[in-house]
């Protein structure tokens, strides 16, 4: 009897267990409170509560499916963890890591703010290929629209903000520690709404503390500089198709022929050799089918997707490589960000945390503001977090980790000599921004730069950088956003004559320069054959009006006398009288 009592209990304790483990985590309406019932208040109630459900929905389905995704993102492994449908373990290794380096650095200073740039989630295709196992027009979710893993990735990344900050983040939302800013693109809005939810989701029974609205502030597509880099540039637009044209990518081209020619004709099905627009069609297919477990055809092995992530890698990191190609697109947000850093160490903001929903593009234009080009493209769920810090005026003896560098506090006190001799080299016209601020304060701040979760090192700046030589090193590369009207000036077209091609690279010219003087031939042949054609309508409509003005000429009567015998003949029978014409068939006696 007693081992059946004990059995019992045990069975009881599991089921409770599980029960807590799998129930609901909203409050459902009961009694009075369903939607149906007659009671107004318990109505309103009901509505209220399922409103919540409902929001929560795609975040809690998309948390419970499995990953069937058989591909890695090489060099990305806490993106790939975010990518997956469940977390085997709470908190991930690499995040528990990363909170391990934050509160290393706490020891020597203090996080005054944290401004997090970020990529959307997965999504749908924007494009597709003959032989595309899913073409984006069957997915359910429409058009390069956020996909329920590509929620679970924004969800699964607010809640390691909050572990990896926790402390420091607000528990609750408030406007006067958070600010929200995202692209006019629905994935963007969405990914930015869901990372909140997780951020600041709390698993309670009361859903008016699990779900709190955040507003999430945007602008128009056609005049958002900062989230849609290059919008309204012709300059930009020119700098594209320069590099595309580059000797860089024609070499790419030529090196890798007989593989894009298998590509082309075995894999995509085009009938032809794929050219490196065709690569990044690939590229984004299967990416987006990795993420949602689509499996993809024998063909596209590892090998063919690794390829295809470093040929498409390359060139996507090339349109930002050259220093005027960083200012036009990277320019605006990196400014925006230099402001929001003065402000805020001279006590003019109060926002902890600002967050910027955006693009690949959004990404990669402010790593190339950075000096950064990563031989990868940044993939779904990227961050760049920068973090202000302020040091100690007694710093306790410590080490501060920033990756997988180790920096004494020796070093940091030492950094702001290096500094100031750095500071003396620069013209007098990059100062003139901090002149507001005595130049002493800014030496006990510093920015930590991290890149999906690794610091890494600034060119000509240590990897905890000063806010001193951070905005040195940012206000060159953003020289373009300082005023609309040298932004204007800097995004105006290159003037180009037809003939002699200026401010051109010599690879265009002498690739335009073999075809102009066809150009010319061809011209001038069909501008003989319209004057030859003019002539001929020209003389034409003068004869045809010179024969209306005189239509005799047209037709001129011939007048036929008759014959001789003829008229006689007519005379002598218009002169004979009737009495004297004797009757047909009568005889004459004689």
């Amino acid at each position: 009897m007693t081992l059946r009592l004990l059995a019992l209990g045990v069975l009881l304790v599991l089921l409770v267990g599980e029960f807590g483990r799998t129930g609901p985590l909203v409050r459902l309406p009961t009694g009075d409170e369903s939607p149906n019932s007659s009671n107004p208040k318990g109505r309103q109630r009901a509505l209220s509560d399922l409103d919540v459900r409902s929001s929560l929905e795609a975040v809690l389905t998309a948390n419970s499916t499995r990953s069937r995704s058989s591909g890695r993102l090489v060099g990305a492994d806490p993106l790939e963890r975010l990518a997956s449908r469940r977390v085997e373990s709470w908190p991930p290794l690499w995040a528990h890591r990363v909170r391990e380096e934050v509160l290393a650095a706490n020891q020597n200073t203090s996080l005054i703010m944290i401004i997090e740039v970020c990529r959307h989630g997965a999504r749908v295709p924007l494009g597709t290929y003959p032989r595309d196992p899913l073409p984006y027009h069957k997915w359910p979710e429409g058009i390069g629209q956020l996909t329920p893993i590509g929620i679970h990735q924004q969800f699964e990344l607010g809640r390691i903000l909050r572990y990896v900050y926790d402390g420091f983040l607000p528990v609750r939302y408030n406007v006067v520690d958070v600010h929200v800013r995202s692209s006019d693109i629905d994935r963007a809005l969405v990914s930015a709404t869901n990372q909140l939810l997780g951020l600041f989701y709390t698993n309670t029974s009361d859903t008016r503390v699990q779900y709190q609205p955040v507003p999430v502030h945007t602008i128009e597509t056609s005049q958002d500089i900062m989230m849609l880099p290059g919008v309204g540039c012709a300059r930009w637009q020119e700098l594209k198709m320069q590099t595309r044209l580059s000797g860089a990518w024609r070499e790419l081209e030529a090196a890798n022929q007989l593989w894009l020619e298998y590509l082309g004709r075995n894999i995509m099905g085009l009938g032809r050799p794929a050219t490196l627009d065709d690569v990044a069609t690939a590229y984004d297919v299967w990416e987006c089918d990795a993420a949602q477990g689509i499996e993809l055809p024998p063909e596209v092995n590892h090998s063919v997707r690794e390829r295809v992530r470093t040929l498409y890698g390359f060139c996507f990191a090339d349109l930002y490589r050259s220093a005027e190609a960083a200012n036009l697109t990277g320019g605006p947000l990196a400014l925006h960000i230099l402001n929001l850093l003065r402000t805020k160490i001279a006590g003019l903001r109060t926002e902890k945390f600002v967050l910027f929903s955006g693009h690949d593009t959004t990404l990669a234009a402010l790593l190339a503001v950075l000096g950064m080009h990563p031989e990868r493209a940044p993939p779904f769920g990227s961050t760049i977090i920068v973090e202000l810090r302020e040091l100690h005026k007694q710093p306790p003896n410590g080490i501060l980790k920033a990756g997988s560098a180790a920096i004494s506090t020796s070093d940091i006190r030492t950094a702001p000599n290096a500094q100031r001799q750095r500071e003396q080299q620069l013209p007098q016209m990059q100062q003139r921004s901090d002149d507001f601020m005595p130049r002493e304060a800014l030496d006990k701040w510093y920015v930590v730069v991290r890149y999906n979760w690794e610091v890494f090192e600034l060119p000509g700046c240590e990897p905890i950088c000063t806010l001193r030589r951070f905005m040195e090193l940012v206000s060159k590369r953003s020289s373009s956003a300082r005023s609309s009207e040298i932004r204007a000036e800097a995004c105006r077209p290159s003037k180009n004559d037809w003939l002699t091609v200026t401010n051109t690279p010599d690879y265009i010219a002498r690739d335009t320069a073999r075809r102009k003087w066809g150009v010319v031939f061809i011209l001038g042949v069909l501008s003989g054959v319209l004057v030859f054609l003019g002539c001929v309508a020209i003389f034409w409509l003068g004869w045809r009006l010179g024969t209306r003005q005189k239509p005799e000429s047209l037709y001129n009567p011939v007048t036929v006398e008759p014959l001789g015998w003829e008229s006689s003949r007519t005379r002598s029978s218009s002169e004979a009288t009737p009495a004297t014409l004797s009757p047909v068939g009568a005889y004459e006696i004689t």
